[in-house]
């Protein structure tokens, strides 16, 4: 009888666990989702909290996205993302974006693989670096 208790005490600890892990999960998931739909809004305030401050590329980010918006309409789909790593306070998060031109100068349509290091700060996700692990143009 006692295995039985003992078992289920187990279960259930392991199953708050999970719970735990997959609310990070979304959240993460969730910031990406914003940053794309920034993106696709044109939105650089809304984009921009999805970044860490700590980015490297933080201060030209805001300058490059207002040059991108002011002159292309672009639509941006993120895809098959799926979180490879994760503790208490990184993330590293495997992703595919498509980028296709809807309106402006000429552009080349692509489709790229990479890599978002996420890190929680102040129990909030964002977006410290991404690394571009393929681009293929379509």
């Amino acid at each position: 009888m006692r295995i039985i208790y003992l078992f289920l005490f187990a279960a259930l600890l392991f199953a708050g666990c999970g719970s735990d892990r997959s609310k990070e999960e979304q959240a993460i998931k969730d910031v990406i989702n914003k940053n794309n739909e920034a993106e696709n809004n044109e939105d650089i305030n809304a984009y921009m909290q999805t970044i860490d401050k700590e980015n490297k590329n933080y201060d030209q980010l805001e300058e490059i996205k207002s040059n991108l918006y002011g002159n292309f309409d672009l639509n941006y789909q993120v895809k098959d993302v799926k979180i490879t790593q994760m503790n208490d306070n990184e993330a590293k998060v495997q992703f595919v974006q498509i980028v296709k031109k809807i309106k402006g100068p000429s552009f080349r349509d692509y489709r790229l693989e990479g890599i978002h290091t996420m890190h929680k700060i102040d129990g909030q996700w964002k977006i410290y670096d991404t690394k571009i692990t393929n681009k293929e143009y379509l």
